[in-house]
């Protein structure tokens, strides 16, 4: 069990394990879905609308679209489109049109045996196998000498994803329900116990997690009659965010308040992107100050000193930078000569080698 408050914040490395893009693949592949020029992607850009335009008028859109998709400098699409209003229900359908694609059952249960016998013969998935399937690491930690009916209680975890997809959820519900031999009904009633804060929304609600159908969208079912619908749903799920006053965001006043009453932080294959940051983490109670909940200030410790995370991917240029604006335990990592990655904070590894091995990732 994880029976100290534990707050999961997960960036786009979290699913990429499961097959998923990241955000600079995810950018890439809408251009490229546009690139082909194929004609099925016009209806797709007109769904839920009455408008008449002809296949050009979408046509040249979604051309205009692709074209200052590509020279733009921002490294994924949802920063593009915080700052192009115009083009936000076009982009939130393409994102929506090629990760529910992504969701497949597969990348969380069959091909991981399917690995073990055959050794990954299937040359086609996007499955990282090498990196270690954390969700069941995850899942076996928080059911360890756990009760069904404990689990939501004698569990501390909460989640905060920056990802759309449903993924984590779709697993742990699964596995609930495999491993107590409980109805779906009853697992999901325990599940929905467990915060999961969707920060930027998220492909439509788990039917078995929703109490209103117009919300669902089932995982790994992409029945194309009712992709209209589906594509309709998560476009309404997904957020795009421009707004200075972001700590009005429902999302960002929870997210803040798992942040304030944590004992400890885990960033799971997060990119640590400026703006990610200052949303999580500016202190709004005092004066907007920036990055001000990860220091003292007000002379209360700041949650910086509580923050553990995988680092891998990240430049030493970026780590000193996230050193000062209040990583203490970082700043002293980098200034030190410690060999031992598995006694850092912040070591340069995958999120199962990070859960597993590092002494400061034992949640019992």
């Amino acid at each position: 069990m994880i029976t100290e408050e534990t707050v999961l914040i997960l960036g786009a490395g979290a699913s990429m394990t499961y097959g998923f893009p990241s955000g600079k693949q995810l950018k890439a592949l809408i251009w490229e879905q546009l690139r082909r020029d194929n004609t099925d992607i016009y209806p797709i850009i007109n769904v839920n609308t009455n408008n008449s335009k002809s296949i050009h008028l979408h046509k040249a859109f979604a051309q205009e679209f692709r074209d200052n998709l590509l020279l733009s400098p921002d490294e994924s699409i949802d920063s593009f489109l915080e700052y192009h209003e115009d083009y936000r229900r076009i982009g939130k359908l393409l994102i929506t049109n090629i990760l529910l694609r992504y969701e497949k059952r597969q990348f969380l249960f069959d091909q991981w045996l399917s690995y073990l016998i055959n050794n990954n013969k299937d040359k086609e998935t996007p499955v990282r196998f090498s990196d270690g399937h954390w969700y069941q690491l995850l899942f076996n930690q928080m059911c360890k000498d756990c009760k069904f009916e404990d689990f939501p209680i004698k569990n501390k975890a909460s989640i905060i994803t920056f990802n759309y997809d449903r993924s984590l959820e779709y697993y742990l519900l699964t596995c609930l329900h495999a491993k107590y031999k409980r109805s779906l009904h009853e697992c999901s009633a325990v599940l929905l116990k467990i915060p999961i804060l969707h920060i930027y929304g998220k492909l439509g609600e788990l039917p078995e997690l929703s109490p209103d159908p117009k919300t669902a969208i089932p995982y790994d079912n992409l029945d194309n009659h009712f992709l209209t619908q589906y594509l309709r749903t998560a476009e309404d799920s997904i957020k795009i965010i421009h707004d200075p006053n972001t700590h009005t965001s429902p999302e960002f006043q929870e997210a803040q308040k798992l942040i304030k009453n944590a004992t400890r932080i885990y960033f799971l294959g997060f990119g640590f992107l400026k703006e990610n940051l200052k949303r999580l983490f500016t202190d709004y109670s005092n004066s907007n100050l920036e990055f001000g909940l990860l220091g003292n200030t007000s002379g209360t410790p700041g949650a910086g000193g509580k923050c553990f995370g995988t680092m891998l991917g990240i430049s030493p240029h970026h780590k000193h930078w996230l050193a000062q604006r209040g990583f203490n335990s970082l700043q002293y990592e980098l200034a030190s000569r410690e060999k031992n990655p598995h006694s850092l904070r912040f070591p340069d590894s995958t999120i199962y080698d990070f859960l597993f091995y590092n002494v400061h990732t034992r949640f019992d």
